[in-house]
């Protein structure tokens, strides 16, 4: 009986791999994604880029070192929000107020309020909610309204500028819809890339510079959110060409030469370097120092991929009472000298890479956060733990001016590169969604294979604790658009796409 069970469910799995496969746009829903490939391949675009201007790249410098203008009470003569640098979050939950410099001001959550705060800081007047002809800008404008999909010419024949508010929005006319719609910065675009600048991009608050294909972007921003493009805002020509010198008519035209592409902006997912601080033609040699002086240095890639301003399911983190205080690692033994008392807070568990736990002490003002070891469990300044690359057991510890807080944390270590490879052998492919799916349909009919818990965590996709049907369907999304259709370069962009849609 078990293996006829077996059987079948493996040739039921192993039929829809096959038809899945063979139909990606049925799969995948990329039908539309190809639409401005084919259309860049056969068109012209322009080389729009902020580093064109010395002023405005020192403004969006000063923006993405965390100077983005931020408050969290309604008085701009209080102390601007920290922690708000990229790569740094915003705090999802917070109210935050933005002021301008001619003394408009607004507030918001999430990725709608840094984007508000962003565009004030750099033109002194904030987008709002648009299209609203009610809406009176006084250097603004409209310069796009709704579109199905993102492409190189309608930022092209609209004379989309960088720095330019974008809105992705699930209602037809474009109109604001609170969650149900992202917020974000037009960096710059050519012909095959688009960058950005936006808050929480990975729903838990992220902030980041990265250069998408306008592939990678629609099918991120637009066809897994069922949304569109909402609309564009921008100053004026005339804002533009007096206060930044820069005139849409002299970004130059690009015709692709890869051989042209060096360095590479932060997020580059086709590994081909930067095209927008690269091209000789588009930015003058002088401007490009300057704006390598000013701006951040850029961090790894990183595709945490899809965004939303409403709380995006993760992974389930077990947490238990811990009954006994945890013992103290070897780097608090400065601290048990000046007795301060060692307290212990709950365990937790990570099995997922994407699991991120924010943690707080109940009393006390955090002086520093350390981990016996990092490589099972890392923290940060703000005390958010993550899992590393190894499994194991470590401790956290939290020290205030009056305690040490400790908490014990286990993680599975489940890499990127080991997720959803059920069988183990190095690779996901559609063999790995069929085990999964085998391993479902018996689990639901009382059949139980003993597999260990390590290969039961690799077959976890969605990390909830179980090994179900909607795993092996991730698994086969996952082979599929990694491998097959090559929409991600690696492991974690594909994975971080699939699980935070």
């Amino acid at each position: 009986m078990r293996k006829t069970t077996r059987k079948l469910a493996a040739m039921l799995i192993s039929a829809v791999c096959t038809v899945t496969a063979a139909l990606p746009a049925f799969s995948c829903g990329c039908t539309a994604a190809e639409t401005p490939a084919a259309e860049a391949a056969e068109a012209p675009c322009r080389i729009v880029s902020f580093t064109a201007s010395e002023q405005l790249a020192a403004m969006i410098a000063e923006i993405e070192s965390g100077a983005c203008s931020l408050y969290l009470t309604n008085d701009k003569n209080s102390a601007p929000a920290e922690g708000l640098a990229v790569e740094g979050a915003i705090d999802r939950s917070a109210k935050y107020y933005t002021f301008t410099k001619s003394g408009a001001s607004t507030n918001g959550k999430q990725c709608y309020i840094y984007a508000q705060a962003a565009y004030g800081k750099l033109f002194d007047e904030l987008p709002l909610h648009g299209p609203d002809e009610t809406t009176v800008y006084q250097h603004s404008e409209q310069a796009a309204g709704y579109a199905p999909a993102l492409t190189p010419s309608y930022l092209t024949d609209h004379a989309v500028m960088p720095g330019a508010y974008m809105r992705t929005t699930a209602n037809y006319d474009g109109s604001y819809n609170s969650s149900a719609g992202h917020s974000m910065i037009l960096l710059g675009y050519n012909r095959n890339k688009v960058r950005i600048l936006e808050a929480n991009a990975n729903s838990l608050g992220l902030i980041r510079d990265v250069e998408l294909t306008y592939e990678q972007f629609n099918r991120i921003y637009l066809e897994r959110k069922n949304r569109f493009i909402g609309q564009v805002i921008q100053p004026t020509a005339a804002y533009y060409r007096d206060n930044f010198g820069l005139v849409f008519g002299d970004f130059p035209f690009e015709e692709w030469e890869p051989s042209i592409m060096s360095g590479g902006a932060q997020g580059d997912p086709e590994g081909q370097g930067g095209f927008l601080t690269t091209t000789a033609e588009a930015v003058p040699e002088e401007t490009t120092v300057t704006t390598a002086e000013t701006a951040p240095a850029p961090a790894e890639p990183v595709f945490e991929t899809t965004v939303s301003e409403t709380a995006v399911s993760l992974p389930q983190t077990t947490v238990t009472t811990a009954q006994t205080a945890v013992s103290e690692p070897e780097t608090t033994a400065a601290v048990s000298e000046t007795a301060a008392p060692v307290r212990a807070l709950p365990d937790i568990s990570l099995h997922h890479f994407l699991d991120a736990v924010p943690l707080s002490v109940p009393e006390g003002k955090i002086v520093s956060w350390t981990s016996s070891d990092p490589e099972i469990a890392a923290v940060d300044e703000t005390g958010s733990i993550t899992p590393g690359t190894a499994a194991g057991t470590a401790v956290i510890t939290a020290k205030t001016e009056d305690a040490v807080w400790q908490v014990r944390v286990t993680s599975d270590s489940v890499t990127p590169e080991t997720l959803g490879d059920f069988d183990g052998d190095g690779s996901v492919d559609a063999y790995d969604a069929q085990l999964a799916l085998v391993y479902y349909s018996q689990f639901i009919i009382g059949f139980d294979d003993e597999y260990d818990a390590e290969t039961l965590h690799r077959a976890d996709a969605d990390g909830d604790g179980q090994v179900t049907a909607y795993d092996a369907t991730l698994i086969l999304s996952f082979f599929t658009e990694t491998t097959v259709l090559h929409f991600w370069d690696d492991a974690e962009s594909g994975w971080t796409a699939l699980l935070n849609p």
